[in-house]
């Protein structure tokens, strides 16, 4: 059932990638102000001019600006190749949703091949990062043991932290998993979670 629901997550993720997209305005902010506004107001072959060199010059938010434009076809025609090409970095220097994004491309093989072990990697970074989608995905990936060893300690972690946030998904995992663990572990796991921040990485 879990898995099931892992599966569906991924594909309804593909068919709607817009919900993975990132804040914008904080994300470039720090790169100025011209490329964000041409993309707010669907300017998108203004947005492609200005992130285009930023991009080009190692700046995480205008890749990931890139890859988003990639990804849903947004002022360029889509291509997941060239999506995964310059979320990679994005991700790479720590923008969450980027990571979310291509751990979406790994699981499905959408312009990369299809790497479970490459989906968990980057699924795990944004649920550090405290992306409750991608917390809710890794739960049902440890209890799976899908690109990564089954534990269902971990699984129960991420589940918890999800589901403080209302994610139904997350408490339907919770749950399934109560009956399998010693309540002493989940009460410790519980405090682990009481103490819990994002990662900054």
């Amino acid at each position: 059932m879990i898995y099931r629901k892992l599966t569906l997550t991924v594909a309804a993720a593909a068919l709607m990638i817009g919900a993975l997209s990132f804040n914008l305005p904080e994300a470039i902010a720090a790169d100025g102000n011209a490329g964000f506004e041409a993309f707010e107001r669907g300017d998108y072959a203004t947005a492609l001019k200005e992130f285009q060199p930023l991009a080009d010059q190692g700046m995480p938010a205008a890749q990931a600006a890139l890859g988003q434009m990639y990804l849903q076809g947004l002022g360029v025609a889509q291509d997941y190749a060239m999506a995964a090409k310059w979320l990679t970095p994005a991700a790479t220097n720590g923008i969450a949703a980027a990571q979310a994004q291509l751990a979406t491309l790994y699981m499905l093989g959408m312009g990369v091949q299809k790497d479970e072990a490459q989906a968990a990697y980057w699924t795990k970074r944004a649920a550090d990062h405290g992306v409750r989608r991608s917390q809710v995905d890794l739960a049902a990936m440890y209890y799976q043991g899908v690109g990564l060893p089954r534990d269902l300690a971990q699984s129960y972690f991420y589940a918890e932290l999800a589901a403080r946030q209302g994610d139904d998904e997350a408490i339907a995992i919770r749950s399934v998993l109560q009956p399998q663990l010693p309540a002493a572990q989940i009460k410790h796991i519980q405090g682990q979670a009481d103490t819990w921040k994002p990662s900054q990485q």
